[in-house]
Protein backbone atom coordinates (compact mmCIF):
# COMPACT_ATOMS: atom_id res chain seq x y z
CA UNK A 1 0.00 0.00 0.00
CA UNK A 2 1.24 3.46 -0.85
CA UNK A 3 2.18 5.72 2.03
CA UNK A 4 -0.50 8.42 2.62
CA UNK A 5 0.41 11.98 1.71
CA UNK A 6 -1.20 15.36 1.02
CA UNK A 7 -2.39 15.44 -2.59
CA UNK A 8 -3.85 18.95 -2.72
CA UNK A 9 -2.24 22.03 -4.20
CA UNK A 10 0.23 23.98 -2.08
CA UNK A 11 -1.82 27.11 -2.84
CA UNK A 12 -4.85 25.49 -1.14
CA UNK A 13 -2.97 25.75 2.17
CA UNK A 14 -2.85 29.57 2.10
CA UNK A 15 -5.80 29.95 4.49
CA UNK A 16 -5.02 26.97 6.73
CA UNK A 17 -2.84 26.76 9.83
CA UNK A 18 -2.32 30.52 10.06
CA UNK A 19 -2.05 30.83 13.82
CA UNK A 20 -0.37 33.57 15.79
CA UNK A 21 1.18 33.78 19.22
CA UNK A 22 4.08 32.17 20.97
CA UNK A 23 4.13 28.54 21.97
CA UNK A 24 3.46 28.46 25.75
CA UNK A 25 6.34 27.27 27.89
CA UNK A 26 4.87 24.73 30.31
CA UNK A 27 6.37 22.39 32.86
CA UNK A 28 4.49 19.41 34.28
CA UNK A 29 5.04 18.75 37.99
CA UNK A 30 3.89 15.48 39.59
CA UNK A 31 2.23 16.19 42.93
CA UNK A 32 0.78 13.09 44.65
CA UNK A 33 -2.01 10.51 44.58
CA UNK A 34 -5.31 11.83 45.89
CA UNK A 35 -7.03 10.19 48.79
CA UNK A 36 -10.51 10.36 50.26
CA UNK A 37 -12.32 10.97 46.96
CA UNK A 38 -15.22 8.52 47.30
CA UNK A 39 -13.88 5.59 45.29
CA UNK A 40 -11.54 7.54 43.01
CA UNK A 41 -7.76 7.72 43.21
CA UNK A 42 -6.18 10.33 40.96
CA UNK A 43 -2.54 10.78 40.14
CA UNK A 44 -2.27 14.54 40.56
CA UNK A 45 -0.16 16.83 38.43
CA UNK A 46 0.20 20.58 38.37
CA UNK A 47 1.31 22.53 35.36
CA UNK A 48 3.43 25.64 35.59
CA UNK A 49 3.32 28.02 32.66
CA UNK A 50 5.77 30.85 32.14
CA UNK A 51 4.02 34.16 32.74
CA UNK A 52 1.11 32.67 34.71
CA UNK A 53 0.59 32.03 38.42
CA UNK A 54 1.32 28.41 39.30
CA UNK A 55 -1.27 26.46 41.33
CA UNK A 56 -0.79 26.68 45.10
CA UNK A 57 -1.49 24.18 47.90
CA UNK A 58 -4.66 26.17 48.60
CA UNK A 59 -5.77 25.67 45.00
CA UNK A 60 -5.23 21.93 45.40
CA UNK A 61 -7.33 21.87 48.60
CA UNK A 62 -10.11 23.72 46.73
CA UNK A 63 -9.94 21.15 43.93
CA UNK A 64 -10.21 18.27 46.42
CA UNK A 65 -13.34 19.83 47.93
CA UNK A 66 -14.79 20.32 44.43
CA UNK A 67 -14.12 16.72 43.40
CA UNK A 68 -15.42 15.28 46.68
CA UNK A 69 -18.65 17.29 46.22
CA UNK A 70 -18.98 16.32 42.55
CA UNK A 71 -18.58 12.61 43.38
CA UNK A 72 -20.91 12.71 46.40
CA UNK A 73 -23.62 14.59 44.45
CA UNK A 74 -23.34 12.13 41.54
CA UNK A 75 -22.16 14.82 39.12
CA UNK A 76 -19.04 12.76 38.42
CA UNK A 77 -18.75 9.00 38.12
CA UNK A 78 -15.51 7.41 39.41
CA UNK A 79 -15.73 4.85 36.57
CA UNK A 80 -12.76 2.45 37.07
CA UNK A 81 -11.74 4.32 40.22
CA UNK A 82 -8.37 5.37 38.82
CA UNK A 83 -7.10 8.19 36.68
CA UNK A 84 -5.19 11.44 36.83
CA UNK A 85 -5.76 15.16 37.12
CA UNK A 86 -3.88 18.17 35.83
CA UNK A 87 -4.26 21.53 37.57
CA UNK A 88 -2.94 24.64 35.88
CA UNK A 89 -3.69 28.33 36.12
CA UNK A 90 -7.50 28.40 36.18
CA UNK A 91 -8.02 25.02 34.50
CA UNK A 92 -8.57 21.56 35.98
CA UNK A 93 -8.61 18.46 33.79
CA UNK A 94 -9.86 15.32 35.59
CA UNK A 95 -9.30 12.13 33.56
CA UNK A 96 -10.78 8.81 34.65
CA UNK A 97 -10.23 5.47 33.00
CA UNK A 98 -13.54 3.95 31.96
CA UNK A 99 -14.71 0.68 33.50
CA UNK A 100 -16.68 -0.63 30.50
CA UNK A 101 -14.30 0.43 27.71
CA UNK A 102 -11.15 -0.10 29.71
CA UNK A 103 -8.74 1.69 27.36
CA UNK A 104 -10.86 4.86 27.08
CA UNK A 105 -10.10 8.00 29.08
CA UNK A 106 -13.05 10.16 30.16
CA UNK A 107 -12.00 13.77 30.77
CA UNK A 108 -13.97 16.38 32.71
CA UNK A 109 -12.73 19.95 32.36
CA UNK A 110 -13.34 22.72 34.89
CA UNK A 111 -12.41 26.37 34.59
CA UNK A 112 -12.17 28.90 37.38
CA UNK A 113 -14.68 31.73 36.98
CA UNK A 114 -15.11 34.37 39.68
CA UNK A 115 -13.58 32.05 42.28
CA UNK A 116 -15.79 29.04 41.40
CA UNK A 117 -14.86 25.92 39.47
CA UNK A 118 -17.33 25.50 36.62
CA UNK A 119 -17.66 22.32 34.52
CA UNK A 120 -17.05 22.85 30.81
CA UNK A 121 -17.87 20.88 27.70
CA UNK A 122 -14.81 19.25 26.17
CA UNK A 123 -16.12 20.27 22.75
CA UNK A 124 -15.88 23.92 23.83
CA UNK A 125 -12.56 24.08 25.68
CA UNK A 126 -10.70 21.10 24.16
CA UNK A 127 -9.64 17.83 25.76
CA UNK A 128 -5.92 18.58 26.24
CA UNK A 129 -3.43 21.34 25.57
CA UNK A 130 0.01 20.27 24.37
CA UNK A 131 1.35 20.22 27.96
CA UNK A 132 -1.55 18.10 29.20
CA UNK A 133 -1.10 15.80 26.21
CA UNK A 134 2.40 14.95 27.47
CA UNK A 135 0.79 13.80 30.73
CA UNK A 136 -1.88 11.88 28.83
CA UNK A 137 0.73 10.11 26.69
CA UNK A 138 2.66 9.00 29.78
CA UNK A 139 -0.50 7.96 31.62
CA UNK A 140 -1.85 6.07 28.62
CA UNK A 141 1.35 4.03 28.40
CA UNK A 142 1.32 3.38 32.15
CA UNK A 143 -2.35 2.31 31.97
CA UNK A 144 -1.67 -0.02 29.03
CA UNK A 145 1.11 -1.66 31.05
CA UNK A 146 -1.40 -2.12 33.89
CA UNK A 147 -4.01 -3.59 31.54
CA UNK A 148 -1.38 -6.01 30.20
CA UNK A 149 -0.50 -7.11 33.72
CA UNK A 150 -2.37 -9.55 35.95
CA UNK A 151 -4.05 -6.45 37.50
CA UNK A 152 -3.17 -7.41 41.06
CA UNK A 153 -3.11 -4.89 43.89
CA UNK A 154 0.65 -4.66 43.37
CA UNK A 155 0.06 -3.87 39.67
CA UNK A 156 -2.41 -1.15 40.70
CA UNK A 157 0.17 0.28 43.07
CA UNK A 158 2.79 0.21 40.31
CA UNK A 159 0.45 2.19 38.03
CA UNK A 160 -0.37 4.71 40.76
CA UNK A 161 3.31 5.29 41.51
CA UNK A 162 4.32 5.77 37.86
CA UNK A 163 4.38 9.56 37.37
CA UNK A 164 5.64 11.62 34.45
CA UNK A 165 8.70 13.61 35.49
CA UNK A 166 10.18 16.36 33.32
Amino acid sequence: MERPHYIGKIEDLDSLGNVSGDLPQRKVVPYRCSDGLSGLVLKEYTMEEKGKVAPTRGDIVDVHMLLRDELEKGNMNPLSGMGFSILSSGILNVCRWDSEYIDVIVPQIYTLKKGLWMPQKVETVGAFCSGEKRVYDHENNAWLRFLSSERTDQDKSTYLNDFLTE
